[in-house]
């Protein structure tokens, strides 16, 4: 990259709408010569820094300067990109300029793919929804998946059914639908499941329970991330999840855990010798523990339908329900005596809120 592109980079990541200098700068690095198509060190074209901007106005201007917008590179197209970050003011500029909606990238993701597996590209996700749906529906449809084992209409009627009427779950349900991505019972699992909420997690997991896929069981030694089982699913060891979800039984013979940003999610009943959770921790049937469980230090929930049944229990700040509980339960760790201390260190190792004095 030569020193006047590097002004243009400069002033494109350092964008302010509200800024006249700002503007300024572009324009004249634009006159000055500088290449819209210059990579950064990542091998990232200046424009598609310029397509992430909140503002279309660093795209506008090299537009007027040339650029073509239908260039392509690693993230795909300009359109692609924008998705990916939610701006909603690039992704209209570049509509109006004659970029299709549903244009694929080299993996076959189209903008809504890009924007509903990126966290940052949420905001981008209904307006995206919304005309890719209306380009399919002009396009004739879409063809059948052929791994396809999730209905539109069968998940929409287990949403009636289950009297759901939250805005944003009927948002992902068509967004989900609306997608090039096979209608995968798994693929629906890990979508609900990145919503880092136990609310939407426990909604997902009701309304798979449409697949047409048949369960299985599966044993594993040791268990692997992400794992999206459909059936049920038993651990000889322990088990630390990043993101777990299992339609049916859950049993792990050592001890169960989801640190702090990590999902657990299971349609029928577990089974552990010992669980650690910080949640999202969801749970359709029953919870049997044999030494301890602690749940705690997180602004996410343990969420269990049915009853828990462990010999000792500790909810430090942290949000939980369940139908029953069946032991001995601590809410205050000041209030644990020393016995209980060395059992919970004993079943689920050094707790730093046990060892504070």
């Amino acid at each position: 990259m030569n020193i006047v592109s590097q002004r243009l980079y400069d002033a494109v990541w350092s964008f302010d709408p509200d800024d006249k200098k700002a503007v300024a700068a572009i324009k004249a690095a634009l006159g000055a010569g500088a290449d819209p198509m210059a990579e950064d060190r990542n091998g990232r074209p200046i424009a598609f820094a310029a397509a992430s901007a909140e503002s279309a106005v660093p795209l506008k201007l090299m537009f007027e300067h040339g650029l073509d917008l239908n260039v392509r590179g690693s993230d795909g197209t300009l359109l692609h990109r924008a998705a990916a970050f939610g701006r909603i003011d690039v992704i209209q500029f570049l509509l109006k300029r004659g970029l299709a909606v549903d244009v694929e990238d080299q993996h076959g993701r189209t903008p809504l793919d890009v924007a509903r597996a990126w966290k940052h590209g949420a905001d981008a996700v209904p307006l995206l929804t919304k005309l890719t749906k209306a380009a399919l529906k002009k396009s004739g449809g879409r063809k059948a998946e052929p791994n396809g084992d999730l209905a539109m209409a069968d998940v929409k009627a287990a949403l009636k059914k289950a009297k759901v009427k939250d805005k944003a779950v009927a948002g992902l349900v068509d967004g989900f639908f609306a997608t090039k991505n096979p209608r995968s019972t798994i693929a629906f699992l890990t979508e609900f499941a990145r919503q880092d909420d136990a609310a939407m997690i426990d909604v997902g997991l009701t309304l798979a329970a449409a697949t047409t896929a048949a369960p299985t069981a599966r044993k594993v030694d040791k268990l692997a991330n992400p794992t999206i089982h459909i059936g049920d699913l038993e651990v000889t060891g322990d088990a630390d999840a990043k993101l777990l979800v299992v339609t049916g039984d859950l049993t792990v013979k050592g001890k169960l855990s989801n640190y702090e940003g990590a999902v657990i999610a299971v349609g029928g009943d577990v089974t552990a010798d010992a669980i650690w959770s910080e949640g999202p921790f969801v749970v359709h049937g029953d919870v049997t523990v044999k030494r301890a469980a602690w749940a705690a230090y997180n602004d996410h929930a343990m969420r269990i339908a049915g009853t828990l049944k462990v010999p000792l229990l500790a909810v430090i700040d942290h949000a939980f329900s369940a139908k029953r509980v069946s032991g001995k339960r601590y809410d205050d760790i000041a209030k644990m005596p020393t016995p209980h201390r060395k059992a919970f260190v004993k079943a689920l190792g050094p707790i730093r809120a046990l060892a504070r004095p």
